[in-house]
């Protein structure tokens, strides 16, 4: 399985095509709660916020399970993660510090710790404010090596750049180290691009048009068959002629029935749809995307592109038509559950290109058997019963044989080409249900296959703990560039944003969570004694690839403003302005053009992407310089 790739202009593999523009959103219950929570819920809802890197609302969570009565080991080790993470210790507020001094006194029980106690104590001491030089920190980091993983993981996640000195050096060597393991653990490469694609939508028979037919027809049909039948009993002379009447009837009617099945099959085994579909040009939502993929396919059938693609036009607006009629309400910008089936029905048009076979569009009809010799035997013994019985009428009559030769002639002539028309008609029905049928057995298969193939997709907490390692391995990449020991750090923030420059961007979420993209666009802010240093990477999620660094360094005092912009469809733009004039933008949460989709997705995707923590850096950066950091 290749995972979805790089370039602008790439062409992508069937597992990295995506809904575009609008994204996917998961129905997952992750982030929801019931309508009035308890304590240990909102606790749970808060952790689930902290794992997802929305940290506001993680410490609102949190604080409510407090004011609650919740108290105890776990939520004070999660109310010091929340209040702390990705902050240093003198972006608190005052407030904050004195919350922090009193958390083992509010939040803690006495008697005898468990392991979360334990890790609750832990991280008490790590940010203690009072500690000083610390002289403890070979002690503090065996303890952190001694307790469980499941503490140990969010401590190095979320206290990345809390401590200081010594303390702060060797808690960033472990969590690189977490995230170089972390980056592609859990199966990232052949799971992470499932996240942005839809459930599947189970397929649907096309509907096929019931045969009935016109009352005058039919009416028309009985009257020239009874008319027939009876003038040809005019020319039964005997017992025999009795016979030969009774096969000659069977045989044409057997050869008029065959005549119109086996014209009913080709017509319907070379039609492009088992739907009539109209004149105009197809709906570009469905004929768009089936091009697209037939072309593609094209080039890996190494076929010649332009050709297949002129000589399957037809074949394409057929099929874009029938999905439209058959999955209606799948319209533009909704096509994502079911891209699966246009992807199928496009390897089935290039299969008939490659072929040269117009007849095998559709799935193999069960015809009629020996048609055609069926047909022929038919035939001869109808002329041959005929002529028998007519010849016998002759002898015993002439005259009244001639007379009603030229009525029978009429109305069989009649009933022949009425029956032709209504069974013909019923049978091209009959083949086009068949067709449906076989058509539908198929694309279930096809469905069953892409839904077994996204049934491991990651949840949440996966797509968010490697963007985290993602990170990490991103501020280490440039603290190498910059030789920079994390000691030197004073803070730190990473801006999230879609990478628009990328064809293959997509987005998805979970239901009440925040947007997560295929790719992105990462702006590092790194503030140090002497200055700051941005760094701007494109990140392939998929992969977790970080390329294409760009470095920028400025004075504190360079950043005079800076404004969020919300966009028609409830997008967020960061505009920063420095002193020499110069701008920018990054586009934090992409406008959605989806309807109904409240405020809360775009406010805590911006925070997930780093928005606020940001906000809070340039707001101390362009009012007080580097002296805001120190206040404290």
């Amino acid at each position: 399985m290749n995972p979805p790739g790089g370039t602008a202009n790439q062409e992508f593999g069937d597992n990295n095509d995506v809904e575009l523009l609008i994204g996917v959103s998961h129905g997952d219950v992750y982030f929801n709660a019931s309508k009035a929570p308890t304590s240990a819920e909102l606790l749970d809802l808060g952790k689930r916020n902290l794992s997802s890197g929305i940290v506001d609302r993680a410490r609102s969570r949190i604080d409510e399970a407090i004011e609650g009565g919740l108290r105890g080991g776990e939520v004070c080790f999660y109310f010091v993660l929340a209040l702390l993470s990705g902050r240093s210790l003198e972006q608190l507020s005052e407030h904050e510090r004195q919350r922090l001094k009193g958390a083992e006194s509010d939040l803690l029980h006495n008697g005898s710790p468990g392991p979360i106690d334990l890790a609750a104590h832990l991280v008490l001491d790590l940010v203690d404010l009072d500690a000083g030089g610390r002289d403890d920190v070979d002690a503090l980091f065996d303890r952190l090596d001694e307790i469980g993983e499941q503490w140990r993981r969010p401590i190095v996640r979320h206290l990345e750049f809390v401590v200081d000195g010594r303390a702060k050096d060797a808690l960033w060597k472990r969590s690189v180290k977490q995230a170089q393991a972390d980056q592609k653990n859990q199966g990232r490469v052949d799971r992470a691009w499932k996240f942005f694609h839809p459930n599947p939508l189970e397929p649907v028979k096309a509907p096929v048009r019931e045969f009935r037919p016109h009352v005058l027809a039919a009416g028309g049909l009985v009257a020239s068959s009874l008319m027939t039948m009876a003038f040809l009993i005019q020319l039964v002379t005997g017992v025999l002629s009795v016979l030969w009447f009774v096969v000659a009837l069977i045989a044409a009617g057997t050869c008029v029935f065959l005549i119109c099945d086996r014209s009913a099959h080709r017509r319907v085994s070379v039609r492009a749809s088992v739907l009539r579909p109209p004149l105009e040009t197809p709906p570009i939502h469905l004929a768009g995307p089936l091009g697209m993929y037939c072309k593609r396919y094209a080039k890996e059938e190494l076929l010649d592109v332009k050709g297949v693609m002129d000589a399957t036009k037809p074949l394409r607006d057929a099929v874009a038509w029938e999905l439209s009629l058959t999955y209606p309400e799948n319209g533009r910008m909704h096509t994502g559950p079911i891209r699966w089936l246009i992807r199928y029905r496009a390897r089935q048009i290039i299969a008939i290109a490659r072929s040269g076979n117009p007849a095998g569009l559709g799935p193999e009809l069960a015809a009629v058997p020996m048609t055609a010799l069926g047909i022929a035997v038919g035939g001869v013994v109808a002329v041959a019963t005929g002529l028998t019985l007519l010849g016998g009428a002759l002898s015993a009559d002439a005259w009244s044989a001639v007379q009603v030769l030229p009525l029978i002639a009429l109305f069989g002539y009649l009933t022949v080409r009425l029956g032709l028309r209504i069974v013909g008609n019923e049978r091209e029905a009959h083949y086009l249900r068949q067709r449906s049928q076989e058509q539908y057995r198929l694309d279930f298969e096809k469905f069953q296959e892409w839904r077994d193939r996204l049934c491991d997709r990651p949840e949440e907490d996966e797509m968010a703990e490697w963007l985290s390692a993602d990170r990490v391995l991103l501020i280490d990449r440039a603290l190498t560039h910059y030789k920079l020991e994390p000691r030197q750090v004073l803070s730190h923030a990473i801006l999230e944003s879609p990478d628009k420059g990328n064809q293959a961007h997509s987005r998805a979420r979970v239901s009440s969570g925040p947007w997560r993209h295929q790719h992105y666009s990462l702006t590092m802010f790194l503030l140090s004694g002497d200055g700051i240093r941005q760094v701007m990477t494109k990140l392939e999620f998929a992969t977790g690839r970080l390329s294409n660094d760009a470095r920028e360094n400025f004075r504190y005092d360079t950043i005079c403003s800076f404004r969020v912009e919300t966009t028609p469809g409830n997008g967020r733009i960061l505009k920063l302005r420095r002193m020499d004039g110069n701008s920018d933008e990054y586009a934090i949460v992409a406008e959605d053009e989806t309807p109904g989709i409240a405020d809360d997705v775009a406010e805590i995707s911006a925070e997930a992407a780093g928005l606020h923590q940001t906000i809070h850096l340039l707001e101390g950066i362009a009012a007080e310089g580097r002296t805001w950091l120190t206040a404290g």
